[in-house]
């Protein structure tokens, strides 16, 4: 045997004999105990509260040696918690922000199909393709009455100032005219027309 083998079973044998002195010790104060509770030995009641006390001692120390791994398990436990949840809620945010892409996908389809600007686009509402094409058929029909109306209004409105508006004689000043402007006073007075 080496030496450490040897130091190891010394070990054992140590710890084998202290263990069956706890135990005679621990089995003689029960039977002194079960004698009766007027037979006190204050020897054997130090004895045993000193080992109780050193057991409690020895306890604590080894709960205060683990309160800070337990804490850390705990930590980690609630930061695989929280990434849990962390994930659980911007898997949630994708699919909501692919389900209105697709929505919108839909919806400008719809009006490109039918001829519909961005802005009428925006106008459609429904939930399936059909729902759509159904909405969008509306929208079309709506407008066009309309533009006839429209494009009727602006034509007169057209006719009615041309005939209001004076004719302006408009020129650039950087160029010179052609014509001479008169700037004597008593010509232009009598170039203006007179109401009696």
């Amino acid at each position: 045997m080496s030496e450490q083998e040897q130091a190891a079973a010394n070990a054992a044998e140590q710890e084998e004999s202290g263990s069956e002195e706890e135990q005679a010790e621990e089995s003689e104060a029960g039977s002194e105990e079960n004698e009766g509770a007027e037979k006190f030995d204050a020897a054997t009641a130090k004895a045993a509260l000193k080992k109780k006390n050193n057991e409690a001692a020895n306890l604590r120390k080894r709960l205060k040696d683990l309160e800070p791994l337990a804490k850390e398990a705990q930590d980690l436990k609630d930061a695989q918690k929280s990434e849990g949840e962390r994930l659980t809620e911007a898997a949630s945010a994708s699919e909501k922000r692919a389900v209105s892409a697709e929505k919108e996908v839909a919806r400008l389809n719809v009006a490109l199909d039918k001829g519909l600007t961005k802005t009428q686009a925006k106008r459609l509402v429904g939930e399936t393709e059909e729902e759509l094409v159904a909405d969008a058929d509306d929208l079309v029909a709506s407008f066009k009455p309309a533009e006839a109306e429209e494009a009727e209004e602006e034509e007169s409105q057209e006719d009615t100032n041309t005939k209001r508006r004076p004719k302006e004689k408009l020129r650039p000043g950087a160029t010179p005219s052609s014509e001479e402007e008169e700037t004597d006073p008593r010509k232009l007075a009598e170039g203006l027309p007179t109401y009696s």
